[in-house]
């Protein structure tokens, strides 16, 4: 399995689209760069190295191998383990006027209370997400490759090229699950969202209760008096949507504000909103056609 294409905007994620092994001279030392390799003497290389490293004892095989194996363990139990944090995770919804947190929570003693939970790889509007779960299945696929390998300590050139990809895909998981939180505030509570579900309950009334060869300005007035009905009763079982949020449709002259009429709301992006779920907005029977 190969990853193609760039990553995109996100910056946290590599640029290379298939695993590489990078070239052994033995008489020198290689840097590879985006387009080009620069051959930097030994000598050179040696004189910054530092005075402890030669002073470590050299590892048995059996210790390097169990370096390997405990590598490998943590990136597999990594991959296996953690989930992507989902938009509707991170950031609040607004829900009406009260806004949820639908974060993925548990209980935590040392805190006494709940707290999100840390097997999450934090949501980031900036990063190509089909792009890291491609290179998620990639680490996965060839951790399967390589376990039997490592029990056997099988060290041949496919294990080798195998293990370079591995722990360079899995180690990218790893950077986003470590990685600090993005700054998600402009996202938090904004109008924008508000306004989304208003758009939404408008459409589904709209679709409901238009009639062959109505014009927008017939369905638009039906609407109205459906949201006039609903005002003038003022019975508003959901607390979460009392007349405040139903005021945010009228303008001061009593009819639609301009974020419901053409052109800031066309009969196109209507049916595309009418396509969405109903559950979760006010008056549905009255609105929507769902069951």
């Amino acid at each position: 399995m190969t990853v193609d294409g760039d990553i995109g905007k996100s910056s946290t994620l590599p640029t290379s689209s298939t695993p590489r092994l990078l070239p052994i001279d033995l008489g020198k030392s290689q840097l590879q760069c985006n387009d080009a390799v620069m051959e930097v003497p030994m000598s050179d290389a040696e004189e910054e190295v530092p005075e402890w490293l030669p002073a470590i004892p050299p590892q048995t095989d059996d210790e390097v191998w169990a370096q390997i194996e405990r590598r490998f363990d943590d990136l597999r139990d990594t991959l296996n383990q953690v989930e992507l944090e989902s938009e509707k995770q991170a950031i609040p919804q607004r829900h009406g006027v009260v806004t949820k947190d639908n974060g993925v929570q548990w209980e935590e003693p040392d805190v006494e209370g709940k707290v999100r939970s840390w097997l999450q790889i934090p949501f980031d509007p900036d990063r190509d997400e089909d792009q890291l779960l491609m290179i998620w299945k990639t680490a996965l696929h060839l951790a399967t490759k390589l376990e039997p390998k490592i029990k056997a300590q099988d060290l041949s050139v496919s294990f080798l090229a195998e293990w370079g990809a591995f722990t360079e895909y899995a180690s990218i998981v790893e950077h986003e699950y470590l990685r600090k939180r993005p700054d998600l505030r402009r996202f938090k509570g904004g109008t924008r969202q508000s306004k989304d579900q208003h758009k939404r309950w408008y459409a589904h009334a709209f679709v409901k209760l238009r009639h062959d060869g109505d014009t927008r300005l017939d369905t638009d007035q039906r609407v109205l008096e459906l949201l006039n009905d609903i005002m003038e009763r003022g019975e508003y079982p959901d607390p979460a949507f009392p007349q405040k949020w139903f005021d945010e449709f009228r303008s001061n002259e009593g009819d639609f504000t301009r974020a419901f009429q053409a052109p800031e709301l066309t009969m196109e992006h209507m049916e595309e909103l009418a396509k969405q779920p109903s559950d979760d907005l006010p008056f549905r029977d009255l609105i929507s056609s769902d069951p």
